[in-house]
């Protein structure tokens, strides 16, 4: 079962208990006033068939008031007429309803304390010092302002913004001064008058501890919240920070690999060069130890056609060596030199 079923459930208990005591107590003026209100609020816009949870019915205030004046154990006649003004004491503010009109059908009694409850008519308010005087010079007044603040107080909590919250239970407080003049002025009720100050005292103690309660826990949340907002921030800071380095480390890379392609392709220049220098150097030896030969050609010697040879061979080796050691060639080096020419 759902909120608004709950609440209309309760509702139709509460309302089925009043009737039966109407009934029993023959408060016929009060039977014809709950069906009246109930009537004003069927036809009143669907928005305004519920309070402002928008779960509860709106007759709920006037029944749940009604059945509080039914436990004050008061004399019969009295009675009556508290819950009759206690089910119209809206009906003036709220569907426009003349005074003269409650006269008429309810009488002139009734009137003037349903006149009293009323804060506003078609646009016009009483001054809060006239209201709170209103309703603190008359008994009845007392009793159903009281009662009604008393509910209110009672079901504001989750329906009201915690600003609405604080105002209302400040309010209440110029309510208990009205109390307070009833107790003076009617001392007979006096019992009656501090039970229901009691309660709304204890309601509006609890508002202001509640109040204070959630704007503990919205400023925690909001402490929460920007603690969460600078470590998030932290986070996102060292991630960037962390990108950047990767960034950083990925360019320096890319020229690492740059600055090692290029020290290997010149590796390789210097290489060939070094080669092309030493083989052109040792090609160059035969033509110029060819002077020897020819010296030898022209002797005449026998024999010293080998021994020539080997002496060439030997001088060329000797100068193939002074070669690689100027030039810092080695001897593996001389060896791929020598393979790649073949």
């Amino acid at each position: 079962m759902g909120l608004k079923q709950t609440a209309s459930a309760k509702f139709a208990r509460e309302k089925t208990a009043l009737k039966f005591y109407l009934l029993g107590s023959n408060f016929n003026k009060a039977i014809t006033a709950l069906a009246e209100v109930e009537q004003l609020i069927f036809k009143a816009k669907k928005k305004d068939r519920y309070r402002k949870d928008n779960v509860t019915p709106s007759l709920q205030h006037q029944v749940s008031i009604a059945l509080a004046v039914t436990n004050l154990n008061l004399e019969k006649s009295f009675e009556e007429d508290l819950i009759v003004s206690a089910l119209l004491h809206d009906v003036i503010e709220d569907f426009d309803l003349e005074k003269s009109y409650i006269a008429e059908k309810y009488g002139d009694e009734i009137a003037e304390t349903v006149w009293m409850l009323t804060k506003k008519f078609k646009g016009e308010s009483k001054t809060s010092e006239e209201y709170i005087n209103g309703i603190g010079s008359c008994i009845k007044t007392a009793i159903i302002k009281g009662l009604d603040r008393s509910n209110n107080l009672s079901t504001m909590l989750g329906v009201f913004d915690l600003i609405k919250i604080k105002s209302y239970a400040a309010e209440s407080k110029n309510i208990l001064s009205a109390m307070k003049l009833a107790a003076k002025l009617f001392p007979e009720h006096i019992k009656i008058i501090n039970g229901i100050s009691m309660q709304i005292k204890d309601q509006i103690k609890f508002a202001e501890e509640y109040v204070f309660s959630m704007d503990l826990v919205k400023k925690s949340a909001e402490i929460a919240s920007r603690k969460e907002q600078i470590v998030s921030q932290r986070l996102t800071d060292v991630n960037q920070q962390l990108t950047d380095v990767n960034q950083q480390l990925e360019q320096l890379k890319q020229e690492h690999e740059k600055l090692k392609s290029s020290i290997e392709s010149n590796m390789v220049i210097s290489s060939n060069m070094k080669r092309e220098v030493f083989m052109m150097l040792v090609n160059s030896i035969p033509q110029k130890l060819s002077h020897l030969v020819k010296i030898n050609e022209l002797s005449g010697q026998s024999g010293s056609q080998y021994f020539m040879e080997h002496k060439v061979n030997k001088i060329s080796s000797e100068i193939i060596s002074e070669i690689m050691q100027q030039m810092g060639i080695s001897t593996l080096e001389l060896q791929s030199f020598t393979s790649d020419e073949v």
